[in-house]
């Protein structure tokens, strides 16, 4: 295995980790045999709602391929990654990690391939591939979190290219827009979907494992209709689901909320319930990170109390110092911490912003400041790590992705950004764009006495000759 770590302001170490469930609620042999024999295929499809056990099958499935000596490398997908050659670049990593030999593209991929051209980056990336020669299944886990057109189109790329003894499984609530209708009728593609992913009968009782009597078991069945995460919640309950009536499966509003709200959550004490709260504000979260925000120095000591709940924390990596919560119970966390203490979450979101940055992680940094509409914050990051500047030294993905975070209505209340983002329509070739974004945000500074913004100016007008001032 080749040393993919990396102190970059970009690079998340645990995005290439596969994750690791904390509980195994149980075995799914047919579905990780349905797996394995849809190995030929280019294209493997997990997709259901949330709550259907998708990344646990998987997790458990690549266990069994990597003991039989299938590469399966692993990246972890969130809104993050729309950026072609930065999902190139983690894509690069994680085969790294994975054991194949990408020596020659390593320190590339490191940089973020930012001196490097996206479709030179794949048309290397494919020749690796093919040179490897081993049986690899890339692993895209939470797909539906990117929504990029560009990505789509680099996985139909990888798809297309790439040799038989490599396939990409894609882990996502949503089908992926990749022409996936036609690779299924092709017979380059297979899809586990909802139906197949459903507990059956007798993987729901034996999930349970409890004294439950039929007929209770029948009603249990009956009210969960498989659905993995509310079989899961009845096993903390040794298999009673009291009086709750049952929901649609992927819609967690009544079921789920009912039940960790009157079963799991209040049930703790008023401490711990708070650290939960609180905590679901994070992405992701580690000890240095849950101690800073939580403004208390061993305030990581209370999730010792959660062994209760370890069916809803997933580690990260394989030390174990990075978790997250599970979606649903995130998203009914943090929906509960909104309406009972909304002014809370920015002071969260901004002592999160502020242990990000301090650790070298500004586009997190950032994107923690956006949640809640801290523009200033998100400005004086991005001016503080250089404004336009940091296209020649971080590269166009990493402004790209900083840059996001600010909407352009509010670009007129942060010029030396307008020049940033002027400056990278430029350099994405968009010069119409980008000279009507500086003659929307500029008109109102042309006296502005700033320093800093005047020596802006005089950089980006010089060296976009185009723009008339």
């Amino acid at each position: 295995m080749q040393d993919v770590s990396y102190l970059g302001n970009w690079f998340i170490a645990s995005k290439i980790e596969p994750e690791r469930p904390n509980i195994k609620l149980v075995d799914r042999q047919r579905l990780i045999e349905t797996l394995t024999d849809a190995l030929s295929n280019k294209l493997i499809l997990v997709v259901a709602p949330a709550g259907f056990g998708k990344s646990t099958l998987v997790s458990q499935w690549r266990e069994t391929q990597v003991k039989n000596g299938v590469s399966c490398p692993w990246v972890s997908l969130d809104e993050n990654d729309f950026e072609g050659r930065q999902f190139l670049s983690y894509i690069t990593l994680s085969l790294a990690n994975a054991g194949i030999d990408m020596e020659e593209m390593v320190i590339g991929a490191k940089n973020g391939f930012s001196d490097t051209s996206e479709r030179v980056v794949i048309r290397r990336l494919i020749s690796e591939i093919e040179m490897a020669d081993v049986k690899c299944v890339l692993i895209l886990d939470d797909y539906h979190r990117v929504r990029s057109p560009q990505i789509d189109s680099l996985i139909k790329q990888l798809i297309k290219e790439t040799p038989r003894s490599f396939s990409i499984l894609i882990n996502s609530r949503t089908v992926p827009d990749i022409d996936c209708a036609t690779l299924i009728a092709s017979g380059l593609a297979v899809e586990l979907g909802t139906d197949n992913l459903r507990l059956t009968k007798s993987e729901a009782k034996e999930a349970i494992a409890s004294d439950i009597t039929d007929n209770d078991f029948g009603s249990l069945y009956e009210k969960t209709e498989g659905w993995p995460v509310a079989v899961q919640l009845a096993k903390l309950d040794g298999g009673n689901l009291g009086s709750f009536s049952a929901s649609k499966p992927g819609n967690s509003n009544n079921f789920i909320a009912s039940y960790l709200t009157e079963q799991v959550v209040d049930a703790l004490d008023e401490e711990t319930k708070k650290f939960l709260l609180y905590t679901s504000v994070f992405e992701r979260f580690n000890e240095s990170l849950v101690n800073h925000v939580l403004e208390k120095e061993d305030a990581w000591m209370l999730m010792g109390r959660l062994t209760s709940l370890t069916a809803f924390i997933i580690p990260m990596d394989r030390e174990g110092s990075w978790y997250r919560y599970h979606h649903l119970f995130a998203e009914y966390l943090y929906e509960s911490l909104k309406k009972s203490d909304p002014t809370i979450v920015s002071d969260l979101c901004v002592r999160a912003s502020e242990w990000h940055l301090a650790n070298g992680q500004p586009i997190e940094a950032t994107s923690y400041a956006a949640r809640v509409k801290d523009y200033d914050r998100c400005a004086d990051i991005v001016l503080d790590a250089g404004g336009w500047k940091i296209i020649l030294t971080q590269g166009i993905g990493f402004m790209r992705k900083l840059l996001r975070f600010i909407p352009e209505n509010e670009l007129q209340n942060y010029p030396r950004v307008a020049l940033a983002r002027t400056y990278l329509h430029c350099k994405d070739g968009d010069l119409q764009q980008g000279r009507f974004m500086y003659d929307a945000t500029s008109w109102s500074n042309r006296a502005c006495e700033d320093a800093a913004w005047l020596q802006d100016q005089l950089v980006v007008v010089s060296c976009l000759a185009f723009i008339r001032i």
